[in-house]
């Protein structure tokens, strides 16, 4: 939530001084149009991504043995003198996996929490955009009267680095996801 309102707050402040809204307000009509593309990014992994999911893993161990037959040329691997059928080699480890995450308790638990965390995330992006520069002057306060000259000069020399790395690595993950999905798709 933090790396966002601060990518976008450049987008509140012009939306605030180009339509002469109350940062209030272009803080929320920029929070609606995250909330709409992420929304938009829900529709879709919805529709594509948990139906190639579920495809996924009901196809699991009949895709790890075909793979493995390719890999060692043949139905039965030898590893480290011993011997394994490839099919049951990749059923154990798909049940493996299985176990790894957890009963229906614990996926149940992760869930919840990650529903929380979200609307945690949605709320705090909010109050971000809203009051985010008042929320930095009043942190710049904390700092020790004697040094705050310097963490001054440091801050806005910082800025300009910290938007472009926080900004560029969201760029990254966009991009990542977008050629991996393609990339998958194409298997």
């Amino acid at each position: 939530a933090g790396a966002v309102a601060y990518v976008t707050t450049p987008a509140v402040s012009w939306a605030s001084r180009k339509f002469h809204w109350k940062r209030w307000i272009a803080a929320m009509v920029v929070f609606f149009i995250i909330i709409a593309l992420m929304g938009l990014a829900a529709f879709w992994v919805e529709h594509v991504i948990v139906p190639q999911f579920i495809s996924l893993s009901h196809n699991a161990p009949k895709m790890l043995g075909a793979l493995f037959e390719k890999i060692f040329r043949s139905d039965h691997i030898e590893i480290l003198g011993h011997r394994f059928d490839a099919n049951a080699l990749a059923a154990a480890m798909v049940n493996g996996l299985g176990s790894w995450i957890g009963g229906p308790a614990t996926v149940i638990v992760d869930l919840l929490a990650g529903i929380m965390m979200f609307f945690l995330a949605i709320f705090l992006l909010a109050f971000f955009l809203i009051s985010g520069p008042q929320l930095a002057r009043s942190i710049f306060w904390l700092v020790p009267p004697s040094v705050r000259p310097r963490v001054w000069v440091i801050a806005h020399k910082m800025h300009p680095i910290l938007y472009r790395y926080i900004g560029g690595v969201m760029i990254i993950v966009i991009v990542a996801c977008i050629l991996c999905y393609i990339g998958a798709g194409l298997l």
